[in-house]
């Protein structure tokens, strides 16, 4: 449909009607309809900013301190940036069709267009979303980052822990010649984790001997990428802080907790209001979807919540 007036925009909207129950409307306009692709200007002119994207953004922060804030998020610096004409994984959007219009109009010397979004409501994630916070962390890592083969990575890392606990806590316990070989290459090449020989087959022999010997009794999660706990899988964190409070006529209910760590999940999930951090281990933001992230620990953000919740 050609559009040459406000009105003949109001007559375009008013004929496409109102979006489905369940659906928000934005749009998006571009000046060249030929030449713009619907893409965040870190993916355009064949992600030629993209492979130093981690790089763009720690220089853009260290050559203009003043313009940020060790209070600003990660995507509070992004959308900074956008602003100022740097290339980012960001791509504006409005709900106002005259604003999309306005973007349209910049270059009478092409023909542009106004793209319409009609977007379920479910997958509108608000800027202080879990969501938001881990695709704006994505910009920080190299270009040839892969959450798949960081999770198998802290997986082998776990189950080589395990082995070597087990080595020391029962002294008749033995690796089969494959798992033993697979697990001294992988401790082999910690530095360099593309060429540790994963393969699931092996994984799956390590992780079902590791079980074998404990009997599937112990919990056994990490704390962070580079610690590991080992405990009864009849005690964590809220079986603890269920104790304590029973002593004073509480339940979890009755409590808030605040967590980083995936052995904290527990406690997070059966409290009456549960947190996890901004710097919280990626596992337990993956398990943990549906709960509120705050401020980092660096920022104080449980402190600010506390605040927050009892209005101190």
């Amino acid at each position: 449909m050609e559009i040459n007036s406000i009105k003949d925009l109001i007559d375009a909207l008013e004929q496409l009607g109102e979006p489905e129950d369940g659906y928000t409307r934005f749009f998006r306009g571009h000046s060249n309809a030929e030449k713009y692709k619907l893409e965040p200007s870190i993916y355009r002119e064949d992600n030629k900013y993209y492979h130093n994207e981690d790089n763009i953004i720690r220089d853009a922060i260290i050559n203009n301190p003043d313009e940020f804030s060790d209070e600003d998020t990660l995507f509070d610096t992004l959308v900074k940036l956008q602003h100022y004409g740097y290339p980012t994984r960001l791509l504006d959007l409005t709900s106002n069709p005259l604003v999309a219009a306005y973007f349209t109009v910049c270059n009478f010397d092409n023909h542009g267009e106004i793209i319409i979004f009609d977007i379920p409501n479910n997958d509108i994630k608000y800027f202080d979303s879990d969501t938001v916070s881990i695709l704006s962390a994505i910009s920080l890592r190299k270009s040839d980052f892969s959450i798949n083969i960081d999770k198998t990575f802290l997986k082998v890392q776990s189950l080589c822990a395990q082995a070597d606990f087990l080595t020391a806590m029962f002294p008749g316990f033995n690796l089969t010649t494959i798992s033993l070989g697979f697990k001294n290459a992988v401790e082999k090449n910690l530095d360099y984790q593309s060429s540790i020989p994963f393969s699931e087959n092996r994984i799956k022999e390590l992780e079902k001997e590791v079980k074998r010997v404990t009997n599937d009794e112990t919990n056994i999660v990490f704390v962070n990428e580079r610690s590991l706990e080992i405990f009864s899988k009849t005690c964590d964190k809220a079986v603890a802080a269920n104790f304590l409070l029973r002593k004073d006529g509480l339940t979890l209910k009755d409590a808030v907790s605040f967590g980083d760590g995936v052995n904290d999940y527990d406690l997070i999930t059966q409290t009456g209001l549960g947190f996890a951090m901004e710097n919280s281990i990626y596992r337990l933001l993956e398990k943990l979807s549906d709960t509120e992230i705050i401020e980092s620990n660096k920022s104080d953000g449980m402190a600010k919540k506390v605040r927050e919740i009892f209005n101190l």
